[in-house]
């Protein structure tokens, strides 16, 4: 379900049984929901994500079971099954089936036991799991209710076309069945497993972080523009080598060989080639991935290479490729006359079109490389550097456990770690929050403009200090002691984007129900006063703009609670606060963080895969490096004869150098006007995927241009200096 700028991944809770009963194309339906508990058996507790699911999860989908039956495994309100790396995890090697665990959520305590064991998930399953249980009976009431929105809801059609017009048909029902107002602007929609897989936007639906199918893109094109280099370089060594074999083809034309055989010869030479090199390849990747799946989390197999459709997509590569390889040689030798051969009287260079061409090309694609690798990196140190609007330097965060039927059990563990460190000589101060400081995804209340039109409001609760701990700056602050603070007693701060976005002047000193007349929700207690105007600051990955955010200066809820420490990270220290903890809370695992790793684990893919491109890019460079140092070495010694002339006639060194990089320098030139808008396209819509970006600065285009300049006329210097230093005698008999 979408509005603008709000997605909800949950519908009501009956709407996958429903939709199976009333709509004969719809085959099957299943209802997930995946939340954070504590999880023991026997003394082993530890936080888990479990899997509710409905009892015929298993049946809908084709996870591998190692004991148990998919369709009554999880009939049993009480069932659960595990995967066998939690099993070995509290187990051991012992069975588990059988055996009894206690689950603790927020609202219940709960026995349950184990009746089957399943496979860990694929790598790349957007299902995620390591326990799955029965919904408990105070979620079934939410399940049944169609105002909730209950759970994730995945549903089988019985062909591709039952699809059509499906979306009208659920929001019919909901609406027909829920006594809530939808928005005209609420739409309803489907999603393919395959498309929020590969789409990072859709990570709601997704029991794990969703792929991003931009850098498998990238990576792609990367891997084409390698390919096509390497098929260039294959036509200049054929070229290069081509004196060689003179006598070979001309013998072979005297002997009666036709042209078309002469052609058939050289594409199955560059084929037979091409073949092998797929072989080493394939050994090489066999041999890489491994390291390369350790690096990237991914469960990549090699077997992967042997299915229908790869072996396919293969083959076609390797006749294209042997194509493409073979080609120019083969036209080019075939069409040499039989004089020519015997006397060796070859034209590859100077004025040669093609050979040109190929300069162009190879310098093209290194020039966009380079812009493109220079790119990401300053994107990447932008996101790293970037200030988040508060000082996260030595700040730890402890994650509380809320305790079933007791809201105020994590309050109290708060004021009693508060009381026992606050003031201590290794740490400066402790508050609390209600949130993380670092969400992944963006979440929050949805409001309404009134006008078809959402967005979401961020909410915190913290205790009264923890603004002035963690140094948030503000724009505008009432006083403590300011009267109205005082008489109303509830109080709340927002951001810079609040103000913007609902267009807010002057906003201390009013009333969130004067300033957001449509909020239907009450929060924060008696329509509170807003007491400052905090400066922006992130709170969720920075490919988000930052959203309006409402912080509310009391703690109705504690989730969180941070210790700004006065030195860096000490073991002693975190050993004190774990053991305090445990005797407070001794039934809850000690869960901790530092907020500057929360930040970097937010972005650890994109660093991860920026690494990746930046090192692929880099050997594509370099590849081309060796074609443009072949082309240029081609095209300069074509020149020999020439230079051996202009020295005769009186030509100095550094003279000749500058008349055979003349030509050079106009190709060079030719594929910046080439690579510059293509690459700042490339750029300008990779740059569009974060809300917070660095500008395309005219410094990055001429390091590409600066490197393609170095690389040719470094290579065709040096060979003009040594052709420069020779006999003009034999310069001049070379060609």
């Amino acid at each position: 379900m979408f509005g603008t700028d709000a997605f909800y991944s949950e519908p009501a809770g009956p709407l996958g049984p429903a939709l199976v009963s009333e709509y004969p194309e719809i085959e099957s339906a299943i209802r997930i929901n995946s939340r954070s508990v504590i999880l023991r058996s026997g003394e082993t507790v530890f936080n888990e994500d479990v899997l509710y699911a409905d009892p015929d999860f298993f049946e809908f989908f084709n996870f591998s079971l190692i004991s148990g039956d998919p369709g009554t495994i999880l009939n049993e309100p009480k069932a659960a099954v595990i995967t066998e790396s939690l099993s070995e995890k509290y187990f051991g090697n012992e069975d588990p089936v059988g055996k009894s665990i206690t689950i603790r959520d927020n609202n219940s305590i709960n026995d349950y036991i184990i009746r089957g064991v399943a496979g860990d998930p694929p790598g790349n399953s957007s299902i995620r799991f390591n326990l799955v249980i029965n919904f408990t009976p105070g979620y079934k009431s939410t399940l049944e209710n169609w105002n909730s929105m209950a759970a994730a809801t995945y549903i089988r059609l019985d062909s591709p076309a039952g699809i059509e017009g499906l979306d009208r048909k659920i929001e019919e029902l909901v609406k027909r069945n829920s006594t809530k107002t939808y928005s005209s602007n609420i739409k309803w929609t489907l999603s393919s497993l395959v498309d929020h897989h590969l789409d990072p936007e859709s990570v709601a639906l997704s029991m794990s972080p969703p792929s991003d199918i931009r850098y498998s893109y990238i990576l792609a094109a990367i891997a084409a523009f390698i390919l096509l280099i390497a098929c260039f370089n294959f036509m200049n060594l054929s070229i290069g080598g081509a004196s060689a074999r003179l006598k070979e083809i001309g013998m072979r034309k005297v002997m009666g060989a036709l042209e078309k055989q002469l052609k058939n010869q050289f594409w199955f030479e560059s084929a037979i080639l091409v073949f092998l090199a797929l072989i080493l390849g394939i050994n090489l990747a066999a041999l890489l991935l491994s390291g390369f799946n350790s690096y990237t989390m991914k469960e990549l197999e090699i077997r992967a290479l042997f299915e229908f459709k790869t072996i396919l997509f293969i083959a076609v590569l390797l006749v294209t490729t042997g194509a493409i390889a073979g080609s120019y040689p083969s036209i080019v030798f075939s069409k040499f006359s039989i004089n020519e051969m015997f006397r060796k009287r070859l034209r590859l260079g100077g004025k040669n079109l093609f050979t040109r061409l190929l300069i162009l090309i190879q310098f093209g694609l290194s020039i966009f490389l380079v812009i493109s690798t220079v790119t990401m990196q300053g994107q990447r140190g932008f996101i790293n550097n970037r200030d988040l609007g508060f000082n996260d330097t030595d700040l730890l965060s402890l994650r509380l456990v809320s305790e079933p039927g007791d809201g105020s059990a994590n309050k109290r563990i708060f004021e009693q770690l508060k009381n026992e460190f606050s003031g201590t000589p290794d740490v400066l101060s402790v508050s609390a929050s209600s949130a993380s400081l670092m969400q992944e995804h963006r979440s929050g209340l949805p409001y309404s403009f009134g006008n078809g039109d959402y967005t979401l409001i961020s909410i915190f609760f913290v205790d009264q200090n923890l603004l002035d701990d963690l140094e948030f700056s503000f724009i505008e602050k009432r006083s403590i002691n300011d009267e109205l603070i005082n008489t109303s007693g509830n109080t709340v701060f927002v951001n810079e984007a609040f103000c913007r976005i609902f267009e807010v002047e002057s906003p201390v000193g009013r009333t969130i129900k004067e300033v957001l007349p449509n909020l239907r929700n009450q929060v924060g207690g008696e329509n509170p006063v807003i007491a400052g105007v905090l400066k922006d600051f992130h709170f969720s990955s920075l490919r988000y703009k930052i959203t309006p955010l409402m912080v509310f200066n009391h703690l109705d809820e504690v989730n969180y609670v941070f210790f700004r420490l006065k030195n860096s990270y000490s073991s002693e220290l975190l050993d004190r606060i774990k053991l305090q903890y445990s005797e407070i809370a001794p039934d809850n695992p000690f869960m901790y963080s530092f907020v500057d790793d929360d930040l970097s684990a937010i972005h650890v893919d994109d660093e991860r895969w920026g690494n990746i491109i930046s090192i692929s890019a880099s050997f594509a460079i370099f590849i081309a490096c060796l074609g443009l140092f072949g082309l240029t070495l081609l095209t300069a010694a074509g020149k020999t004869k020439e230079i051996g002339i202009r020295k005769v006639l009186g030509a100095s060194v550094s003279g000749i150098i500058s008349i055979v990089n003349r030509e050079f320098i106009i190709l060079i030139i030719a594929a910046n006007i080439f690579a510059w808008p293509a690459a700042y396209y490339a750029m300008n819509k990779w740059l569009d995927n974060f809300a917070y970006r660095i500008e395309l600065s005219l410094l990055i285009f001429l390091t590409g241009a600066v490197t393609a300049f170095l690389i040719g006329l470094l290579t065709v210097s040096i060979q003009a200096f040594r052709a420069s230093r020779m006999n003009p005698v034999d310069t001049i008999r070379y060609e």
